[in-house]
């Protein structure tokens, strides 16, 4: 579509990248002369959005900075879209081939949704063909795996009533500080019943939320330290995003109990592994700003607050 210069599609490509429209008035005006509601304005931005949704499954995530976890969940996820369209064609001998690739990397990384629907995709096709044998393997992954991934949502939805207090809350009362215990104690249970990562890193977020409510710095900074070991120990489940959440934590932690030392190697280190000019980078950039002020560290404050605010973006 865009190969076509003088095509609408590409016209409204180059004027959103350019900033030149401001809303959809602006958009309608300059390339039909008509209003927003227009039929033919509606019609170009509804296929100008399907075809930009669909260049989705050509990201490039094969770049030096993106996990191996990342890169597997991702492509077991665009592959098993493949699979459903696949198998929506009775094109089954593909479909079950290409499962059967996925079902390997959702073991290796313990994705228990892709490995439940995979397994039951790969279990019906052995009942259609009389394979007893497979039938049994992938009935016990599902059996192994439904529990996992029930425990999994479990321990998400423990993680999210954490964050509602979190976000609602200055100072937490007697009750709510009771339900975090449980909540707490419900991930320890779920962590020592199932091997997933998805429990263990909610369970650890919990804790740090947990004592940051408390104020329990010093017992903040030790969770975040055994997070992140637990990261550096299986750099198969290593995520780019969770590790940034614990060093984040340990920087507001740092900055609490005015530990200028620490938290500058902490900032210095992790700001080698993110990006300079990404979310993760200013955030970083802000707390080490704000450490840096708050311990009388002016001259780095100073050398921070240049680097960001000079910044291109």
């Amino acid at each position: 579509s865009l190969r076509n210069k003088n095509s609408k599609f590409n016209e409204f490509y180059e004027s959103l990248l350019s900033n030149k429209f401001k809303n959809d008035r602006d958009a309608a005006s300059a390339l039909y002369e008509c209003s927003p509601t227009d039929d033919k304005y509606r019609q170009l931005k509804s296929r100008f959005r399907k075809r930009l949704l669909n260049t989705l499954f050509f990201l490039d995530i094969n770049l030096p900075s993106t996990s191996s976890y990342d890169r597997a969940y991702f492509s077991c996820n665009k592959d098993w879209t493949l699979v459903k369209i696949l198998e929506s064609n009775k094109a089954d001998l593909t479909s079950t081939a290409l499962a059967r690739q996925i079902l390997t990397t959702a073991l290796k990384y313990k994705f228990s949704d892709t490995i439940v629907d995979c397994a039951r995709l790969l279990r019906k096709n052995a009942a259609s063909i009389g394979d007893t044998k497979n039938f049994e393997v992938y009935h016990n992954h599902i059996t192994l795996y439904t529990k996992i991934m029930e425990a999994d949502m479990q321990a998400e939805e423990l993680l999210q009533r954490v964050i509602m207090i979190y976000k609602t809350t200055l100072e937490i009362d007697a009750e709510e500080a009771e339900a975090i215990d449980g909540y707490a104690n419900k991930l320890v249970a779920l962590s020592e019943s199932f091997e997933s990562p998805v429990i263990l890193f909610n369970m650890y977020l919990v804790w740090v939320y947990q004592y940051e409510l408390k104020r329990d710095y010093e017992s903040m900074l030790m969770v975040c330290n055994q997070a992140v070991k637990y990261i550096e120990d299986h750099p198969n489940y290593y995520q780019k995003d969770k590790l940034a959440t614990f060093q984040l934590k340990k920087m507001a932690a740092y900055l609490h109990v005015k530990d200028y030392k620490n938290g500058k190697v902490n900032a210095e280190k992790s700001l080698r592994s993110f990006g300079s000019g990404t979310d993760t980078w200013f955030d970083f950039m802000e707390y080490y700003f704000l450490l840096s002020m708050q311990t009388g560290n002016y001259i780095n404050a100073m050398a921070v607050f240049n680097e960001t605010s000079n910044h291109s973006k």
